[in-house]
């Protein structure tokens, strides 16, 4: 499964993001999906689907270009 990401600076260009670490105007491979419930402390664990409503749902993703980001 791929995704994509759009023209993050709006400057035709393939910037970084400093928040998020996406590249604009690149694609990705996506090598997870995940769903973390908030516990004690701050922490978070893998959850079950609709187990609480303090969850993330978070993906891992790979640029294929990248050197590291």
């Amino acid at each position: 499964m791929t995704a994509g990401s759009n023209d993050i600076c709006s400057n035709g260009k393939d910037n970084r993001d400093p928040i998020t670490g996406i590249c604009g105007n690149h694609a990705y491979s996506l090598l997870g999906a995940f769903e973390l419930s908030r516990i004690e402390n701050g922490e978070y664990r893998l959850s079950k689907s609709g187990t609480s409503n303090k969850t993330e749902r978070i993906v891992e993703l790979r640029n294929p270009w990248g050197k590291g980001e």
